[in-house]
């Protein structure tokens, strides 16, 4: 029986008076595909950032029983390296060359001559090109970053996260700027490292048959409150409708 990896109780989040998020409770088992759904503004992006801890917030989240809003940042960058994030707006550096973009997270163990030197290992750089043929980025591998198409950008970040080898892939919208057919062998990809590495994927997304298609349970969100959190195959059409009512 697969453990809680993440659970989430009294989770509230407030900005100048305002409830962002009111009082959420949930637990995400190992290997879960959960998609998180629900209107702009509805608070899903805040609960992506309060999991690794990039906001503030009241209650309680551990990530393997470990409680992260008492850890000092030394731990809490230690966490940080079990999970990869994509954000909405790709987090990218525009001066720096695609592939040196997804390996980016292999700087967390390197002194500071290889730093300053921008020396990485044969294995590193064989890694990033990897996930950057996985995402059809081969051919741009040695392009300054700010030379790319949004839609590029968005794939960027999604090797940069996958080459993280995170045991938690927080993802925030990391298909909106994609055509049809990169969206779905950008799923096929996440899908794929779900069923094979067991990665734990919380995902928020804006179309609704993508997470049906993709997702093993869905948490659908409103004004900052959980509406439902159940199988993919429960969800109904009026739990839908009424989410984005």
């Amino acid at each position: 029986m697969n453990k809680n990896k993440l659970i989430v109780k009294n989770l509230s989040v407030n900005y100048n008076n305002k409830k962002v998020l009111n009082n959420l409770n949930f637990n995400v088992t190992e290997g879960d595909f959960v998609v998180i759904l629900g209107k702009s503004g509805a608070g899903k992006t805040t609960l992506l950032r309060c999991i690794n801890k990039l906001n503030n917030f009241t209650g309680y989240i551990s990530i393997d029983e470990i409680n992260i809003n008492t850890l000092n940042n030394r731990n809490l960058n230690e966490i940080r390296k079990k999970i990869a994030f994509i954000f909405q707006d790709y987090n990218i550096l525009d001066n720096l060359y695609t592939i040196e973009n997804v390996m980016l997270p292999f700087l967390s163990d390197k002194n500071i001559v290889e730093i300053l030197f921008n020396i990485y290992k044969k294995d590193e750089y064989n890694l990033a090109l990897k996930y950057l043929d996985k995402v059809g980025l081969t051919n741009e591998a040695f392009i300054k970053s700010k030379y790319l198409s949004g839609g590029q950008k968005q794939r960027v970040a999604i090797a940069k996260a996958i080459c993280q080898k995170p045991s938690i892939l927080l993802a925030d919208e990391p298909v909106s700027s994609l055509d049809i057919k990169n969206t779905e062998e950008i799923m096929n990809l996440f899908a794929t490292l779900n069923n094979k590495k067991n990665m734990t994927i919380l995902m928020n997304l804006h179309d609704v048959e993508i997470a049906k298609k993709y997702s093993h349970k869905i948490i659908g969100i409103k004004s900052g409150n959980i509406l439902f959190y159940k199988n993919t195959e429960d969800v109904t059409d009026n739990e839908i409708t009424e989410l984005y009512r």
